[in-house]
């Protein structure tokens, strides 16, 4: 059974579980003796009896004292209690408390509290929330996931691409998907993950691009981060505009004639729907503008209906990044 929140392994309290896979079960956790964050790399219950499952454990653990390696995160030792053995791991600077034996990933820029520490997390929930807000868009199965990376280091590229894709998994799937097993939920699925690499953007110095598709439709969105750690959309299918990917938002493609914004407010707002910001964008040569709007209140089912039913609307959906 997996470790709750306050258990005690010895002299470690858990925080929180990271994630878990065939090998191991990861939680973040509280070295209560040294007053520090370390991550457990607990040994399943069901492998406790398993000599062989031990063994192999044991020389993981052996493997990694061994090493001295910037891209390796050192292993304090070992607990073992309460019928439960665990490694105690090194743990990133950072909420993403997270080791080299842990992921398919390891970022140096981010370890040990040095000078590019806190690096990485800007960018992972950058990838995780385009690529979350991307699949609720779609509203389909997704069936194949693009990345593009333009001007990302290549520390930084994979744990975000990774994020993007467990953002658009989280978006539609009830069971857990977490960092460990996202590639192998998407391989079982027959879900096409390609991640493309590209110098400096034409606009931007780095732009994580995100293209999902599905069920016939494609949603292509692109951001960045503002300072090194303020995540923004800039790119909206073609359309060049800028907002926060956060809260309840409502998208909505129209016609380009005047009104339609009056109309949006007066609707919304007969509604009890107040909006706190409004992000609005067209594409030259063409007669559609696209409007992000920010609601305080969700908008229901009821009022999104009625807005597609508005002639001078092309499409309206609705994202909660709430949840």
């Amino acid at each position: 059974m997996p470790l709750s929140i306050g258990d005690r392994l010895g002299q470690y309290e858990i925080l929180g579980m990271l994630g878990q896979g065939g090998m191991g079960e990861v939680y973040r956790a509280k070295d209560t003796t040294l007053k520090r964050d370390v991550a457990l790399k607990a040994l399943p219950a069901v492998f406790l009896g398993d000599p062989e499952r031990l063994a192999r454990f044991q020389r993981e653990a052996e493997v990694l004292a061994s090493l001295d390696h910037p891209n390796i995160g050192p292993i304090y030792g070992m607990v073992e209690s309460g019928g439960v053995r665990s490694l105690v791991l090194a743990a990133l600077a950072g909420s993403f408390a997270i080791a080299a034996v842990n992921l398919p990933f390891r970022a140096s820029a981010g370890a040990g509290g040095g000078p590019g520490a806190g690096r990485l997390e800007p960018y992972m929930l950058l990838g995780e929330t385009l690529g979350k807000m991307a699949c609720l868009l779609l509203g389909a199965p997704l069936e194949r996931l693009q990345i593009d990376a333009w001007g990302i280091e290549d520390a930084h590229r994979q744990p975000a691409a990774l994020a993007v894709l467990k953002g658009a998994l989280t978006a539609f799937m009830d069971e857990g998907v977490n960092y460990v097993n996202a590639e192998h939920v998407a391989e079982t699925r027959g879900i096409e993950m390609i991640v493309a690499s590209h110098g400096s953007h034409p606009e931007h110095a780095q732009l994580l691009g995100t293209t999902l598709s599905g069920g016939g439709r494609t949603v292509e969105l692109g951001g960045t981060l503002v300072g090194g750690r303020d995540p923004r959309v800039v790119r909206f299918g073609g359309y060049h505009l800028e907002f926060r990917p956060q809260g309840r938002l409502l998208v909505l493609e129209n016609r380009d004639v005047p009104g339609v914004v009056g109309k949006l407010g007066t609707l919304l707002g007969e509604a009890g729907v107040n909006i706190a910001d409004i992000h609005l964008a067209r594409r030259d040569g063409e007669q559609k503008a696209l409007a992000v709007l920010r609601l305080d209140q969700p908008a229901g089912d009821a009022v999104v209906a009625r807005l597609r039913a508005l002639p001078e609307v092309l499409s309206a959906s609705q994202v909660d990044l709430t949840r």
